[in-house]
């Protein structure tokens, strides 16, 4: 399955918005976190852009650990410490 395709799970449509913010603190270019993450640099510019999400997997793993976040707060804005939204 590819990567790029829009993912059917629920998220707020912000998605990208955060991921790009959470690159950005890490102070990485897009090229370094796909690279780590095993994936092309399209496929992370669409989710970066919001034209796609990740479906989940090993793929979506590998970025929450390189960014040092988690997928509650990448797709929905929430942390798990928290019930307060982003």
């Amino acid at each position: 399955m590819n990567a790029i395709y829009p993912s059917q799970e629920r998220h707020d449509g912000r998605f990208g918005a955060r991921l790009r913010r959470l690159r950005l603190q890490q102070s990485m270019t897009q090229a370094e976190v796909a690279e780590l993450a095993g994936i092309s640099l399209r496929t992370y510019r669409n989710w970066e852009s919001g034209k796609a999400v990740p479906y989940p997997g090993w793929r979506r793993r590998r970025v929450v650990e390189i960014l040092r976040t988690d997928v509650d707060f990448l797709l929905l804005g929430v942390r798990k410490d928290s019930d307060a939204f982003d």
